[in-house]
C-alpha cells in the first residue's frame, strides 16, 4: 500500500442551470485536479455535499470519478453513512469500483457514545481489499 502523501482536494458535487447533477462538469473537475498537480483526490465527503446525494446517485458519481482519474492520482472516497452498515456498503462499492482507499466519518444524524463510536469503526469479519 502507497503511502497518501500531499494535496488531495475535495471535489465538489456540480449542478446544472436546472439544478441536475453535471457529470461532465465532475469529470472536468477530475482532470483539472491532476493538471493543477494534486496527489489525489476525495469525493464525496461534506465539500461534496454527500448528505443531499441519493444512493444511486452517490454510487455512480464514485464509479465516474474512479474511471475519469484512470489512475493517474489516488481516489480516497467518502462513507460516511448515519449506520455503520450503510458505510461498510459504500466502502466495498468503492472498493468494487477502484478506489485507493476510503475516509469514514463517524456516524453524523446523532451523537455517539465513546462505545459505540468504536464499535462503528471495529474491523468487520469482512475485509476489504484497496489496490
Amino acid at each position: 500500500m502507497q503511502r497518501l502523501r500531499g494535496i488531495f482536494p475535495v471535489l465538489q458535487t456540480p449542478l446544472d442551470g436546472r439544478d441536475r447533477i453535471d457529470d461532465e462538469a465532475l469529470a472536468h473537475q477530475v482532470d483539472f485536479a491532476v493538471a493543477c498537480g494534486a496527489h489525489g483526490v476525495v469525493y464525496p465527503v461534506l465539500g461534496s455535499e454527500f448528505q443531499f446525494l441519493t444512493d444511486s446517485e452517490r454510487r455512480r458519481l464514485v464509479k465516474l470519478v474512479v474511471q475519469q482519474m484512470a489512475g493517474r492520482v489516488p481516489v480516497v472516497v467518502g462513507v460516511a453513512a448515519p449506520v455503520a452498515a450503510a458505510a461498510a456498503e459504500y466502502a466495498a462499492h468503492a472498493a468494487e469500483v477502484g478506489a485507493d482507499a476510503v475516509v469514514a466519518l463517524p456516524p453524523y444524524i446523532a451523537s455517539a457514545s465513546r462505545e459505540e463510536l468504536f464499535a462503528y469503526y471495529a474491523p468487520s469479519p469482512r475485509r476489504l481489499s484497496f489496490p
